[in-house]
């Protein structure tokens, strides 16, 4: 099994286009991550960022903010991912 840290993650997505395929929500969620590290997440699709831990607030206002504006019945393919740090 490939075991890959968030980044080379997110650099593999898009270095093989997988990232544009659906509409895919990266939520980078961590401790010590410096701002250094969230620029280079978002250069490679992360769209957010938010420090441990978790709510259902955060969830739900990337709900709102990606997905809430599309009229679609369905949401097939559509997903929020969340990037685990350190």
């Amino acid at each position: 099994m490939l075991v890959m840290d968030g980044m080379e993650l997110m650099q593999e997505l898009n270095r093989t286009g997988s990232i544009k395929w659906h509409k895919v929500v990266f939520i980078l969620l961590a401790v010590h991550t410096s701002g250094e590290d969230i620029a280079a997440f978002q250069q490679f699709g992360v769209q957010e960022y938010t420090p441990k831990p978790l709510s259902e607030e955060v969830i739900w206002n990337a709900y709102q903010k990606y997905f809430a504006h599309d009229k679609a019945k369905e949401h097939d393919g559509d997903c929020i991912i969340l990037l685990l740090g350190d």
